[in-house]
């Protein structure tokens, strides 16, 4: 066909010559091939449709922020004071950290309670209403309430966080000393001078139930300290009272009956404080004497004597996994004991009063420590 070329228009001649040229080549059916491999275009990426709180793309994500990390047997020896809470005019005589870690309440000899925020130290309210001493405060395990106890007589109860005052409970208690929330946070436990303890509806303060410790009523002067936890959950509660003619005692109630308490073979020492593990594994007893014992609940036997406190401890709490103790003393320290082998992991100073009330946070990362001082200190690890 190409010695013919020269009998055609040129450029119908080019045409021929050009598919000549390509011949074997795949080339659509109709279309003159291209001159050039064509050189394939990127393919095209998807760009998801961003969600609302993602951030343009054009801003650089945030760097993650690690998360607390609870504090161990090992790391415990670099606690240190992270910040402390100064407002009351009087001795702090009890504390509490909310479940989420946000706020610390604090009940003073003044009486009023104090709430602070964990992150700055900055005071948020001053809750006020009560005639006397603020002994005891508790939050809700949802933590959008808290209890206070007094001398007064009364239990009143705080919506979290604006202070506002929601419910006033009257007792026969004469003076309170102690207010727990029950694991399931549908009871209170209130415990008073005379011996007895309410068990109490937590929204209303209806009274569901009145134990009186054994061998304690009607006796010559009345109950100074108790010592109250709630033991695997709301079935089983671990009393222990201090009095200062008669020493103290510590039983074991069932709640889910009308059955007699079980003693638990005690020196008679005058019982300050006492806490369970979550896991209602282990109870630990802070008399007045200079060790805190831990108890086998299992074999009801001490299994460890924690010495190191110079005086007696005034308040003993559990870290949330149970492999930690915290004690506060009249020696105006503040110790971390290993529960595994009741060895003493560090002690930490600061506080220039007898430390009257100690508390885990909820994720074990933080400790606090209320004082005669008329400070709370918190106690925590560098992130």
């Amino acid at each position: 066909m190409t010695k013919h070329i020269w009998r055609l228009p040129l450029a119908c001649a080019l045409t021929l010559l050009l598919a000549a040229c390509s011949f074997g080549q795949p080339t659509a059916v109709g279309t003159p091939a291209p001159l050039a491999t064509p050189v394939p275009a990127p393919a095209r990426t998807a760009v998801p449709t961003a969600s609302p709180t993602a951030l343009p793309s054009s801003t650089p994500a945030p760097a993650a922020t690690a998360a607390p990390q609870p504090i161990t047997a090992g790391s415990a020896p670099s606690l240190h004071s992270l910040r402390s809470f100064v407002g009351h005019s009087e001795d702090v005589l009890s504390l509490d950290l909310s479940p989420d870690g946000r706020w610390l309440a604090t009940g003073s000899a003044d009486d009023s309670v104090r709430l602070w925020e964990v992150a700055t130290g900055r005071s948020v309210a001053v809750l006020q209403g009560h005639t006397d001493d603020v002994r005891s405060v508790a939050f809700s395990p949802l933590g959008d309430r808290l209890a206070s106890a007094s001398e007064d007589g009364t239990v009143r109860l705080w919506s979290i966080p604006d202070g506002a005052p929601l419910v006033e409970m009257s007792s026969l208690l004469e003076r309170i000393i102690l207010v727990r929330y029950s694991p399931d946070g549908l009871l209170l436990a209130l415990a008073g001078n005379r011996c007895f303890l309410e068990l109490r509806e937590s929204r209303h303060g209806i009274l569901r139930r009145t134990l009186s410790q054994p061998g304690c009523i009607d006796r010559v002067g009345s109950a100074t300290s108790w010592g109250l936890a709630f033991i695997g959950g709301p079935a089983q509660v671990a009393m222990g009272v201090g009095r200062p003619c008669c020493g103290g005692s510590l039983y074991l109630w069932d709640l889910t009956g009308e059955n007699d308490p079980i003693r638990v073979r005690h020196s008679g020492a005058q019982i300050n404080d006492l806490d369970a593990s979550a896991d209602g594994t282990m109870l630990a007893v802070a008399a007045n004497v200079a060790a805190i014992r831990l108890w086998d609940m299992q074999s009801r036997e001490v299994v460890h004597t924690l010495e190191g406190h110079l005086y007696s401890a005034t308040s003993v709490r559990f870290s949330p996994d149970g492999s930690l103790l915290v004690s506060g003393s009249r020696d105006q320290t503040v110790r971390v004991w290993s529960t595994a082998d009741g060895s003493p992991l560090v002690t930490l100073e600061g506080h220039s009063g007898v430390v009257t009330s100690v508390v885990f946070s909820a994720d074990g990362s933080l400790l606090a420590s209320g004082s005669e001082d008329d400070t709370a200190v918190l106690w925590g690890l560098e992130q």
